[in-house]
């Protein structure tokens, strides 16, 4: 399979980590796997305060 795309999953736990493994079970794209800890919950931040997070991270 050819390699089309970059995926890249971004989860403040470790919970996407199942997600990954089935991803990598159909797909030989690339995938990056960020996690943020520190800014957890998610849930109760708004959505200004997320983009600023997610923003970060993904410059990092």
């Amino acid at each position: 399979m050819k390699i089309v795309a970059k995926i890249v999953v971004f989860d403040p736990g470790l919970g996407s980590l199942s997600i990954i493994k089935e991803i990598q079970k159909i797909s030989k794209n690339d995938i990056s796997y960020f996690t943020d800890q520190k800014n957890y919950p998610y849930g109760v931040k708004s959505q200004a305060q997320l983009s600023i997070i997610i923003k970060k991270q993904l410059i990092y």
